[in-house]
């Protein structure tokens, strides 16, 4: 296989966190990396992550991704080529720039068609302190041993469950390779 590229995509604006999901997931994806080629291109996942935006966390938590059994509709884009939810950037990890040469798509509360995913945890937390800030509070995952691929029309959702706290809201990121199938 051909690599292709490696890149990073975050949700970065303050006015578009998100709550984590307190209830497993089923089909809904709170974050969700999208792979719109119709052949030839798979993304191998490298590393996933949410950080604190504001807010108390609640009881720990655990960062959730899993990826779609089947392909699914291109999703409806708010703003450009590339962001599919505000604040979101994508870039390449090679000094291409943004988006540099990805057609990934980085967008927010999807409903997926077809069956439900298996969701696998890749990092946990305890419960937290109090006043605990984002300077403080944040997972990152290195998840190639699991060698995630997000196939032609596939997605890989990211979703972090935990209690409600006190409003809290949180940013999320995802790095992949692009490669030739």
């Amino acid at each position: 296989m051909a690599k292709r590229g490696v890149f990073h995509a975050v949700m970065g604006s303050g006015s578009t966190f998100l709550a984590p999901v307190t209830a497993y997931p089923t089909t809904t994806l709170t974050m969700a990396l999208y792979n719109p080629h119709e052949s030839g291109r798979v993304y191998k996942l490298f590393g996933v992550g949410e950080f604190l935006a504001s807010g108390t966390p609640g009881a720990g938590g655990v960062l959730l991704v899993c990826v779609t059994a089947v392909s699914q509709a291109r999703p409806t884009l708010s703003t450009g080529s590339n962001s599919g939810y505000a604040g979101t950037k994508i870039s390449s990890l090679k000094g291409a720039g943004a988006p540099g040469d990805t057609q990934a798509i980085f967008l927010s509360a999807l409903t997926l068609t077809g069956e439900q995913p298996a969701w696998v945890a890749v990092a946990s937390e305890p419960a937290a302190g109090t006043g605990l800030t984002i300077a403080t509070h944040g997972l990152a995952a290195d998840i190639r041993y699991l060698e995630i691929e997000v196939p032609q029309g596939g997605m890989t959702g990211i979703a972090y469950l935990s209690g409600a706290g006190t409003a809290p809201l949180y940013g999320f990121g995802v790095t992949w390779q692009e490669e030739d199938a």
